[in-house]
This record gives C-alpha cells, sequence and structure tokens, in this order.
C-alpha cells in the first residue's frame, strides 16, 4: 500500500457526501478530484459502519512532570443492538477512575464550523491511499466553539480494511499537553476498536396461516 497522497486541509465531516467528478481522460486527478472521491467513500463507510458491531476500549493517563502516571481511566464496551435493531452500548469494564482533570463528551468528538447541529469539523492531516483513495490515517485534532475551560488533544488514527471493503478506524493514540487556565497537564490516550462484526438481524416469515395438530391438511385432496 503507498500512502504518497497528503493533505492538510479543514474537512467537514457531516458533509461528506460530496459529488464525484471524473478527471479528464489519460490525465492524472486533480487534488480537489481526489478529495471528492475519498470523501464521498468517507460517508458511505460512516453509514457502514453503523450497522456493525465492535468492541471499544478506551484508555487515559495523566503524567507528571517526569513522565510518571497520576490518574488513570479506562472503558470498556461493546456497541452492539438490542433484539428489535436498536444501536446501543454494553459496559465490559470500566473501573473507577482516578484522573483529576474532567471528562466530557466533547473530549472524543469534534465540534462543528459553524455550530450546526450533526456537523462534525477537523482540523489536520488526511493520508489517502493513492490507488483506492481511502483514508488510511488521520492526525489532528477536534476544532470549534466550546466552553470555556475544554480543551482537546492531537491524535493520530489507523484504519484497517473490514471484510475486504471498507476503511474502519482500529487504533487511535494521543500524546498531548492539555493547557487548563493555570496548569498544563499532559495526558496520552488510546482507543481500539476489535471485533468488527456486521449486524444481521434475525426473523422467522410464516406464509399464510401455520397448520396445527388439530387442523391438519387433507392428505388426499380431491
Amino acid at each position: 500500500m503507498n500512502c504518497r497522497v497528503l493533505f492538510r486541509s479543514l474537512i467537514v465531516f457531516a458533509s461528506l457526501a460530496t459529488p464525484i467528478f471524473a478527471a479528464d481522460a489519460g490525465k492524472d486527478p486533480s487534488p480537489q478530484d481526489i478529495i471528492q472521491r475519498f470523501a464521498a467513500k468517507e460517508a458511505d463507510f460512516s453509514t457502514a459502519r453503523g450497522n456493525y458491531t465492535y468492541r471499544q476500549t478506551v484508555k487515559i493517563t495523566e503524567l507528571d512532570a517526569a513522565g510518571n502516571p497520576e490518574g488513570k481511566y479506562e472503558l470498556v464496551e461493546d456497541i452492539i443492538f438490542t433484539p428489535d435493531g436498536k444501536r446501543t452500548s454494553r459496559v465490559v469494564r470500566a473501573p473507577m477512575s482516578t484522573l483529576h482533570i474532567l471528562l466530557t463528551p466533547e473530549a472524543f468528538s469534534v465540534k462543528p464550523k459553524h455550530l450546526e447541529k450533526g456537523k462534525r469539523y477537523f482540523e489536520g492531516q488526511i493520508w489517502v491511499d493513492d490507488r483506492d483513495l481511502q483514508i488510511v490515517k488521520t492526525y489532528g485534532k477536534g476544532v470549534g466553539i466550546v466552553k470555556k475551560g475544554n480543551e482537546f488533544p492531537r491524535f493520530e488514527t489507523y484504519r484497517e480494511q473490514i471484510d475486504g471493503k471498507y476503511w474502519f478506524p482500529t487504533y487511535t493514540h494521543a500524546d498531548d499537553v492539555l493547557h487548563f487556565p493555570g496548569q498544563d497537564q499532559r495526558i496520552t490516550m488510546t482507543v481500539k476498536y476489535q471485533d468488527y462484526k456486521q449486524f444481521k438481524s434475525q426473523s422467522n416469515i410464516t406464509f399464510g396461516n401455520e397448520a396445527t395438530d388439530d387442523k391438519k391438511p387433507d392428505q388426499n385432496p380431491k
């Protein structure tokens, strides 16, 4: 795999369903063509990932000035579906947190550019495979207007091909210093996504009325 195409850009992940424009025959695709192609694929992958179950493991460690661990946080949960097909999560392991910083929901998500509900914004670098034009690695951070005192670490995410066609994230790592009012705090974070399995609902289909023992069909119909 050759990952030669490297872009530094601002990508609106919630607006990735961008139309694809074919490059002129015999010419290499332009950067805009490449962006539009992998953006459209990204939208497809996001939809497909919503139909998969997987295990997500999050570990965060606070480090002192000498690099020694001070506080820890761990959460292992399975992303699953309920019997009626609704997506949910089931906690597998969640020891008591000893972190000194307060985790917020924003700590694991990017923020919208114009505070538009449902849109995500990311600033950083994207590595795209030059053959399949798929995103295989990202490095950056969430940006946007957030509550005062909230900080976002820079993180690196690697992807792997699942079921021979989808490039899903499998490993995220961060090692950064968060600048809080009056305090700087170095943290490390790893997130693993494992055991991707496509969700398939089970159902029984019966045509007509099912025969019972006291009302069997005529064995010798006229």
